[in-house]
């Protein structure tokens, strides 16, 4: 059965890492705070969203972090969101489990704060969902240096299917496509966070390990990329990205 144009109604952003990169401004103020040209990071995180016209919007924080929530709320508020809170600090996977019984829909996607892109990562998965089966997970990639693979999670992929993966592997890594913090999931992947026994419970765990039971495809995301969860990166993004000077929230 082929996703004809099927919505997607809800996506999980995780905010609640304390931002250890980003030390010692991170301490004073959230890291999805940290200005990128004219306006918060986390700006372009919302308005990926509400360009594939997304519903319902799942905000995982921890206590300390009310100033993102006032701003969200003061900045977009027409738009639904759904605040979460993850205090445990366990795992990326953790604060996605938390979210499981506040949306019913199948499919769902999760954007991570830490990574932004010139060119709408979402929309580019979309288009991927409708044109596949039904029951896959699409992970969206970009190629890295060498050097930089021990930092990411680096999958290996037959026509986009990913048959392997390593969680930022220091040798021989199966390839250079690494996971950039943009996923479209299927509900599928909640079991998989459960079965992990690990005290910190990882997304890229969730994955891997079930790569032989479930279908997730690679899906080479468009655009320039930037990692502002460190300086360098964060200096690129301030410089290069597209100023948004007005929002329709």
């Amino acid at each position: 059965m082929i996703n004809l144009n099927k919505e997607i109604k809800t996506i999980i952003i995780p905010l609640s890492g304390k931002g250890t990169r980003m030390y010692p401004i991170t301490k004073v103020i959230e890291k999805a705070m940290l200005p990128i040209k004219n306006i918060p990071a986390i700006d372009y995180i919302i308005k990926e969203a509400m360009e594939v016209n997304i519903e319902n919007i799942i905000i995982v924080l921890n206590e300390n972090q009310k100033n993102i929530k006032d701003y969200l709320l003061m900045t977009y508020f027409k738009l639904n969101f759904i605040f979460v809170y993850q205090n445990d600090f366990t795992g990326l996977g953790k604060a996605i489990m938390l979210c499981e019984n506040y949306f019913n829909e199948e499919y769902f996607y999760v954007s991570l704060p830490d990574e932004l892109f010139s060119k709408n990562p979402l929309i580019t998965l979309k288009k991927h969902f409708n044109k596949m089966l039904s029951d896959v997970h699409l992970i969206g990639t970009k190629k890295v240096s060498s050097k930089n693979t021990k930092k990411y999670g680096i999958v290996k992929c037959k026509k986009d299917k990913i048959i392997n993966g390593v969680e930022k592997p220091l040798i021989n890594p199966p390839s250079k496509q690494a996971i950039v913090g943009r996923y479209l999931f299927n509900r599928n992947i909640f079991l998989y966070l459960k079965n992990i026994k690990k005290v910190e419970v990882g997304l890229s765990n969730a994955i891997f390990d079930n790569l032989e039971i479930d279908k997730f495809y690679s899906v080479n995301l468009k655009g320039k990329r930037f990692d502002i969860g460190n300086i360098k990166g964060y200096k690129k993004a301030f410089n290069k990205m597209k100023t948004i000077k007005k929002w329709s929230a």
